[in-house]
C-alpha cells in the first residue's frame, strides 16, 4: 500500500556527538513516504498517518503549486463557480417548432400536441 506526504516533513533523523546533523529527512507533499524512507519505525509512522501528514491518497495540489489543498479545491470551486455555463444543443431548451413539440407536458406526462 503506499502512502503520500501531505504536509511538509523535515527533520534530522540522527544528531551526532558534534552537533551535526546525520541522515537530514526532508519531505515535500506529495510524495510517496514509507517508514522506511522517513527512517522511522512502524509506530512513529503510524503517528504521522493518524495526524493526517501521511494518507493512503495521493496530493490533489499539482507539484510546485504551493497552496494548500484546501486552498487549491476552495481555488477550483471558485473557478467552476465563475465558469459560464455550456448551454448549446440542450433538450431542456428547445429553440424550433419541432423541438417544441417534442417536449413533454409536465402535467399531464404526455407529449404537447397529444391526446
Amino acid at each position: 500500500m503506499a502512502y503520500y506526504a501531505w504536509s511538509e516533513i523535515r527533520y534530522d533523523a540522527e544528531v551526532t556527538e558534534d552537533g551535526v546533523y546525520a541522515h537530514p529527512v526532508s519531505v515535500m507533499p506529495g510524495e510517496e513516504v514509507s517508514a522506511s524512507k522517513l527512517k522511522l519505525s512502524k509506530e512513529q509512522f503510524q503517528e504521522l498517518v493518524d495526524a493526517g501528514a501521511v494518507r493512503e491518497e495521493k496530493f490533489p495540489v499539482p507539484e510546485g503549486d504551493t497552496r494548500s489543498p484546501r486552498e487549491w479545491y476552495l481555488d477550483k470551486a471558485r473557478e467552476m463557480e465563475d465558469a459560464p455555463m455550456a448551454t448549446g444543443g440542450s433538450t431542456f431548451a428547445p429553440t424550433t417548432e419541432s423541438s417544441l413539440a417534442d417536449v413533454v407536458d409536465s402535467g399531464s406526462g404526455k407529449k404537447s400536441g397529444s391526446s
